[in-house]
Formats: C-alpha cells, structure tokens, sequence
C-alpha cells in the first residue's frame, strides 16, 4: 500500500504545469528507503531514487535476533524470488544511498 501511494503521489506531481516531469526524484529513510526502491523500479520516468539507512536486504532482516519495526516492510515469500539488492541493481545509476 506504501508503494502504492507512492506512486499515486508520482501521478499527481507528473501532471501539474509547474513540476519538470523529467527530473521528479523520491527519497526514502529507514524502513521507508524499501517503499521507494519499489516504486522506483516499477516507474521508470522517476529519475532517481535516494535511500538513507535503508535495511541491507530481506535476508539480514530475517535473520535478525530481534525484529523492531520491521513488519510494514515484510513482504510474504520475498526471498524465494528477490532481495533487496536485485531491486537496487534493477535500478541501475538511478539508485544513490547516503
């Protein structure tokens, strides 16, 4: 649902006169970087996506001792098909982290 407004905000700033349409960027912090990098990936006209403190995959989540926060990320069966940094590498130059 996360990437899904995303993206919704993505179609409202790509209409409106006063936004350059090729330049639109998203930037993500924390458990919030993993909303960006998918919506990133599955919209190709955001020019760039900036992750800050993001979690490092899928994999060092689960097998994390304690588990905080993390549950608005999970996605069900994730690691059977991709991790986290298969979506980074499918975003190519327009990923930067901080």
């Amino acid at each position: 649902m996360q990437t899904e407004d995303l993206l919704s905000a993505f179609d409202y700033v790509l209409v409106r006169r006063d936004v350059d349409w090729r330049r639109i960027s998203i930037a993500g912090k924390g458990r919030g970087a993993v909303p960006a990098l998918y919506a990133a990936v599955l919209e190709p006209r955001i020019e760039k996506v900036t992750c800050e403190n993001a979690p490092e995959s899928y994999l060092a989540v689960a097998r994390m001792k304690m588990h905080r926060d993390m549950e608005d990320i999970v996605v069900a069966g994730v690691l059977r098909d991709f991790d986290l940094p298969d979506v980074i590498a499918a975003l190519g130059p327009r990923y930067a982290s901080r």
